[in-house]
């Protein structure tokens, strides 16, 4: 403020001396007064008129906008385009008061400095945030730093906004930036230690960057991040130490329950530091002892302190206090670090439910029936009962079959093993069928030269199809670097996980095949096929930062979902489509240009149509091509009274109604031979639900095609049979008000 003091003076030895009348150049420090502190300079800049009479009411509107009237603003806008310079830069706060920001960014624009920084910068970069415009925010901050106009403000700005896209390149080069202005700020070597460590790198300096980030003023989230950064470069002693001091310093049960979930680690070396015994009792140790024939106690050992002629001793040493009316013998029976007391302390907050994270249960929970209260222990600790849980699952499974969920929130998943789960396992995923793609026009040979972009579905499917049936690909796939790092991250949880991840018997089996050999007998190890996949994407995927995530960040809290928004913004570039098996981005993303995996596998490569039709049925997957001889394997199983899982095939049918090309010659076949009711009824219901699947007015145009065909005259009527009663009780359902969807199933 020393700079405006002295105009203040200037101004009113001015008054004094009646020189009250100034040209137009002279009017911007006194605007700029009255705009910095109005309450003190407005009363001042009254007193002044300007030389030039056609900009005086200009001048005086001014005065009086910063004073509060925003009734002056039309005023001062309807008179912009008379207005000398000197009134530009006020017009940005102007244009900011009537809400017009878009005009406001355009002028302070216009004002900004080429090699430096200014107040119109600190203007500009405010306006960008507060209007949301992350990637125009991104690109001036980016730019200011290629030019070497370093500012700590906007240095920490751009690294925020590297970081929620996963440019872990830039974050190493803002962060190197920011230690050549603070050298020694902790934050600032915290930061640059995790951009190191997302990217995969080891900073020169690291040795120095530790001691200083383990000191800095960080988050619980960012405690357990540098906990991980040090366990990575396998300093796990000063992890755990480094953990112990914050624990003490602060009271985060968040921390303490992450402390006993790295004690249950599969890193046993956390559990063997925290569970070490020792040979001789030091101050600061957690110690085990009896007092008298009393029951072991546990306690700290102090230099001074009740128990100190425990220190230097080993176990089984005794000694004797006096009580006043006797003695009573201590005896150390344990000696234990101070991690171990801590560990302590931890279960019992754990044991007392302190833990909002880990629940803990006792044989209170399970009183006189073990079945009955174990149960009540499992649906307590799930939050609902099962019916309600089985009712809150279909009305998931509803909502992803009308693709208003995608595949990866239908179990509401958060890792790896779950995504490889529901693709592997029971879960029934419901894929477009490829021929709808070739009835759109879209042509293999129409996509040789666009980037080909896999979300995680495409991703972890082909990668298993690619193992099992050795195919080498050609082609360089493109990802999202936060799928490439949601991967990442979580073999880094599943290493520190303390319960080994399995999947299913179904993923078990499907995945056998590429399961690395020493994985434990009986259970598939997930970890092994992450690092395959890693390997995979590192030799046939190029990874993207993609920016365009800024504008949809806020919204989304959700990992699985952050990737998704990712792929399809990806995807949404220019000369670039999709390959997905999630049924919910088939059908949402209509900007995008979208094949499945089938599609592409059966177009590009040599397997053939048969086996990846096999596999995927495997997979439970709903609406992929189906081979004729699984179309006649389930016919001749209904007719010999074995149809267990018919309704399932009924399903695949519905979903793919393409099918209807394979199963005329079929039906043609079939009852070219041994014909029986059975075999009529089965291709009656098979034909019908072709038509349900097609809806109304597609199955209005098939039924015209097929009329045209040669074929006997049974099974023209067999057709014909399943196609009125598919349209009369579309019509039924139609004349009672009931709405119908595409597939003439009601809603």
């Amino acid at each position: 403020m020393g700079n405006y003091e002295s105009i203040p003076t200037i101004l009113s030895k001015m008054i004094e001396k009646k020189q009250t009348e100034i040209p137009v150049g002279g009017c911007y420090p006194i605007i700029n007064l009255v705009r910095l502190i109005p309450q003190k300079f407005s009363e001042l800049a009254r007193q002044f008129s300007l030389h030039e009479p056609e900009y005086d009411s200009l001048f005086r509107n001014f005065i009086d906008f910063y004073n509060g009237e925003k009734s002056k603003v039309e005023f001062l806008i309807c008179n912009e385009d008379n207005a000398p310079s000197q009134f530009r830069s006020f017009y940005v706060d102007v244009y900011v008061a009537a809400g017009r920001i878009e005009e406001a960014l355009l002028r302070v624009k216009n004002l900004l400095p080429h090699d430096s920084i200014d107040g119109a910068t600190y203007t500009y970069v405010q306006l960008l945030e507060e209007s949301g415009k992350k990637i125009e925010l991104l690109t001036f901050l980016k730019n200011l730093r290629t030019k070497n106009i370093l500012n700590v403000t906007f240095l920490m700005k751009e690294l925020k906004l590297e970081s929620e896209v996963h440019n872990h390149s830039a974050a190493i080069e803002i962060c190197k930036n920011l230690q050549k202005l603070l050298p020694h700020d902790k934050n600032v070597c915290y930061n640059k230690l995790f951009a190191y460590y997302n990217a995969g790198k080891i900073p020169d300096d690291l040795d120095e960057l530790i001691p200083r980030a383990e000191q800095a003023c960080i988050s619980d989230e960012q405690i357990q991040n540098l906990f991980q950064i040090l366990t990575s470069y396998g300093r796990e002693n000063e992890a755990l130490d480094f953990l112990y001091r914050k624990i003490h310093g602060c009271n985060s049960q968040n921390l303490r329950d992450f402390y006993f979930q790295i004690h249950l680690s599969r890193n046993g070396k956390f559990s063997e530091i925290i569970e070490a015994e020792k040979i001789t009792v030091e101050d600061g140790d957690y110690i085990e002892y009896t007092e008298g024939e009393n029951l072991p106690k546990y306690s700290f050992v102090r230099n001074g302190g009740r128990l100190s002629d425990f220190i230097g001793k080993q176990v089984g040493y005794s000694f004797q206090l006096n009580q006043g009316l006797h003695y009573l013998t201590y005896t150390l029976t344990g000696i234990h670090t101070k991690y171990f007391g801590l560990l302590r302390e931890v279960t019992d907050d754990i044991m007392n439910n302190q833990s909002k994270a880990i629940r803990c249960f006792d044989f209170n929970d399970i009183k006189d029936n073990p079945l009955e209260g174990l149960h009540k222990v499992v649906t307590a600790y799930r939050g609902t009962d099962e019916e309600q849980y089985k009712k809150h699952i279909n009305e998931i499974n509803v909502q992803y079959e009308s693709a208003k969920l995608p595949l990866f929130l239908t179990r509401l998943v958060s890792s790896i093993s779950d995504i490889y789960n529901l693709i592997f396992g029971g879960a029934k995923i419901f894929q477009t069928p490829f021929q709808k793609f070739a009835l759109r026009g879209i042509e293999m040979s129409d996509l040789k030269d666009l980037h080909i972009v896999l979300d995680i579905s495409s991703l972890v499917l082909l990668h298993a199809i690619c193992t099992k049936f050795n195919i080498e690909v050609r082609e360089k796939f493109v990802i999202g670097q936060r799928v490439y790092d949601y991967i990442k991250e979580n073999i880094e949880a599943i290493k520190r996980d303390s319960v080994l991840h399995t999947c299913d018997i179904t993923a078990i089996d499907n995945l056998k095949q590429f399961v690395h050999k020493g994985s434990i007998e009986d259970h598939f190890n997930l970890i092994n096929v992450l690092y395959s996949l890693m390997d995979w994407i590192n030799k046939h995927c190029e990874i993207v930062v993609v920016e365009e995530y800024l504008e949809h960040s806020e919204s989304v809290d959700n990992p699985v979902l952050e990737t998704v928004i990712e792929t399809m913004l990806l995807a949404q570039r220019e000369n670039s489509f999709l390959i997905t098996e999630d049924f919910w981005m088939q059908n949402v993303a209509d900007s995008t240009t979208k094949i499945n995996l089938e599609y592409f596998l059966r177009s590009e490569y040599s397997i053939s149509a048969g086996q990846i039709s096999e596999y995927f049925t495997a997979l439970n997957y709903y609406g992929h091509c189906l081979t004729t001889d699984y179309i006649i394997s389930n016919i001749n199983a209904r007719v010999k009274g074995n149809d267990i899982d018919y309704k399932g095939f009924l399903m695949h049918i519905e979903k793919n109604p393409y099918v209807i090309n394979q199963v005329v010659p079929i039906a043609i076949e079939l009852l070219g031979g041994v014909v029986s009711v059975p075999l009529i009824a089965s291709l009656r219901d098979i034909f019908y639900t072709i038509f349900r699947g097609l809806g109304y007015e597609l199955s209005n145009y098939i039924m015209g095609q097929l009329t045209t065909r040669p074929m006997p005259q049974l099974v023209k009527e067999i057709i014909l049979r399943a196609y009125i009663k598919y349209v009369s009780n579309h019509l039924v359902l139609f004349a009672n008000g009931k709405m119908a969807d595409d597939n003439g199933l009601i809603i």
